[in-house]
């Protein structure tokens, strides 16, 4: 429709490139013969190295955390950035690069920043990662690559160099006296013994709150002013699908990317905290078989704070993932999605789609027919 010309995989023409970047899905699937093959972490470290480098990890909050400390950024600087939601911008003599580094499958262990953000260290990719040892080893050898400053959320614990910490408790950066309003959030912030009173953001739940303490924490790493910083967040657009709002009559669509059940719950705290007074219902699309197992108790204690929960089907589905299915959806409130979602009339109700697979359609359906 946009008039890009596809080309056939099997015909690609790349004899006049030097260098070819490719897919971790394509690895080791076509022969580039003597052209050097470099796959997406390779060519994200060759970036890495060109600036001063501001590396974003975490279990949760990464992509938000990321888009915040660019928007932060961007407002005085040249700030290259990619995001995890799809977006990314480079510019050739940039003051900094802002990126979100993933753990899964260690693809993190590839780059070597100036500086690191940690938002949480909580065990996840269990397809990959055996046990919770195993997951906090991977940070810890990341941690050990930066070069600079490591920022932390004050709930790990690690020894290192130039550790600067922040969050609620025992931070050297805290937020102290919050409180949360259907508005947003007000809070004072300490750090090198100064207090500023009163400050605002425009966010919901404690984990946007830490996500703004990460973003802070960072920029006064590189010199910014508390009031520059504050004020640009107070101009902070979400992250696509990242708490994506739609106001339809009196009821409310939320886009979410959550699928671990800690995001989720953060994600309903913030949904109770701005919309207290009305129901909400969750559509949940699973991604793994094995991450819903092995959290299996969470999901369901999760779901419990909704009215309803319709869970999807896995895509292309298999025995493993008709079982892991039948384990959650087998639990009082929670049913299996079906299209009599769409049939129903719906007044003051929040409507949560929230997890990795895109449900652009299931939205649009939903919002044709109220």
């Amino acid at each position: 429709e946009k008039g890009i010309e596809i080309e056939s995989l099997d015909k690609m023409n790349y004899e006049d490139s030097d260098v070819i970047i490719v897919g971790n899905s394509f690895i080791g699937k076509y022969n580039f013969n003597d052209k050097k093959v470099i796959n997406y972490q390779e060519a994200l470290s060759f970036l890495n190295d060109k600036y001063y480098s501001i590396a974003v990890c975490g279990t949760h909050g990464k992509t938000t955390t990321t888009n915040m400390i660019k928007h932060v950024l961007s407002s005085i600087y040249e700030t290259s950035y990619l995001v995890g939601d799809g977006q990314g911008k480079a510019y050739p003599n940039g003051n900094f690069f802002v990126y979100e580094a993933c753990e899964h499958r260690d693809h993190f262990l590839a780059y070597h920043p100036n500086m690191i953000v940690c938002t949480n260290i909580d065990y996840d990719h269990v397809e990959y990662f055996t046990n919770k040892k195993q997951y906090k080893k991977s940070f810890r050898t990341f941690f050990n690559q930066c070069k600079d400053v490591l920022i932390i959320n004050d709930t790990i614990d690690i020894k290192n160099k130039n550790v600067i910490s922040y969050g609620l408790n025992k931070g050297f950066i805290k937020a102290k006296n919050i409180h949360y309003k259907e508005n947003g959030i007000y809070f004072d912030l300490l750090y090198k013994n100064m207090v500023h009173t009163n400050l605002f953001v425009p966010f919901y739940g404690k984990h946007m709150l830490l996500n703004a303490l990460a973003c802070i924490t960072c920029c006064l790493c590189l010199n910014l002013d508390i009031i520059t910083i504050i004020k640009q967040l107070q101009t902070y657009k979400e992250a696509g699908r990242r708490y994506n709002i739609t106001f339809v009559k009196s009821n409310v669509i939320i886009d979410d990317y959550g699928h671990h059940p800690k995001e989720i719950k953060a994600t309903i705290e913030a949904i109770k905290q701005e919309f207290k007074d009305k129901k909400l219902v969750i559509v949940y699309h699973p991604d793994r078989p094995k991450r819903l197992t092995t959290f299996l108790n969470e999901y369901i204690k999760v779901f419990s704070l909704s009215d309803i929960t319709y869970v999807l089907p896995f895509l292309n589905m298999d025995e493993e993932k008709q079982d892991a299915l039948r384990q959650i959806i087998n639990n009082k409130n929670i049913f299996l999605f079906d299209d009599l979602i769409y049939k129903k009339d719906y007044n003051d109700t929040v409507f949560l789609f929230t997890g990795s697979k895109d449900m652009k359609l299931l939205i649009s359906n939903l919002i044709k027919n109220i």
